[in-house]
């Protein structure tokens, strides 16, 4: 699983920052597999600016990764990088 999380903005500039990921990936096989998590989080630093970010987390760290990145670098946020060791699915 892929997960985009979007950190230290407003509601409502995540809601269309979630959108625009979606419709920038639309096609991609592995989208199936994404969520974008939006985190309610104030990420300020210490002149108390704003320092929005992305963080995203899979398990790979594979070429598919770093054209995720790279895409992600065009929504012109800090990206921070976490390679993922362990995902369980819940039960249904």
């Amino acid at each position: 699983m892929l997960d985009i999380e979007i950190h230290g903005v407003s509601q409502k500039r995540a809601g269309n920052l979630r959108r625009k990921i979606f419709k920038e990936f639309k096609g991609e096989p592995w989208l199936k597999e994404t969520v974008v998590t939006i985190c309610s989080s104030i990420v300020e630093d210490s002149k108390g600016e704003n320092q929005p970010f992305f963080r995203l987390v899979d398990d790979t760290g594979d070429a598919t990764t770093r054209k995720i990145i790279e895409k992600l670098v065009s929504f012109k946020l800090d990206i921070e990088y976490f390679k993922l060791t362990l995902f369980v699915p819940k039960i249904t």
